[in-house]
């Protein structure tokens, strides 16, 4: 989940299991045409290395990609998910362009304590990434403007 968003965002993100960060990485893997599906070997040797998400977004690969369009809190909130429920996103990605399959990404709540990234990998079918955040961790309050506002109510990490 963005770290705050619209009530009625929030709502159609329970509904679709998709934010505008998954929408994002759908873009990107999408076959034919997704930025991740024409990497130079010198992209995909990066994004390759164990650890290529572990620190800020400007030292990743297709950095560039990844954050054009996000606000810096949507950054910020990439940055603040776990390095190892991160390295398990990207490791997904790798299997998926290595082994030309498709893979997509989701988002939803759950009852644990910490955000998990949730990787599925059926045979015949696409791979499936999902990022789940605790529901303890949602809170829902009203900004200055009056609007309701669903946010994180604490740090991820």
């Amino acid at each position: 989940m963005p770290p705050t968003t619209s009530i009625q965002t929030f709502i159609e993100a329970l509904r679709t299991k998709q934010t505008k960060l998954t929408q994002r990485f759908d873009g990107l893997m999408e076959r034919p045409g997704g930025r991740g599906r024409s990497l130079s070997p010198t992209e995909l040797g990066a994004l390759s290395q164990a650890g290529a998400f572990a620190g800020p977004v400007p030292e990743w690969p297709l950095r560039e990609d990844i954050s054009a369009g996000l606000t810096q809190a949507e950054i910020d909130h990439l940055e603040e998910w776990p390095a190892g429920e991160r390295e398990k996103a990207r490791a997904a990605v790798v299997s998926a362009i290595h082994a030309d399959r498709d893979i997509r990404f989701y988002w939803d709540l759950y009852d644990g304590a910490t955000p998990i990234t949730e990787v599925q990998r059926l045979t015949g079918l696409p791979i499936i990434v999902t990022f789940k955040t605790p529901r303890p961790m949602v809170q829902v309050e009203q900004d200055a403007s009056g609007e309701v506002i669903v946010s994180n109510a604490e740090p991820l990490a």
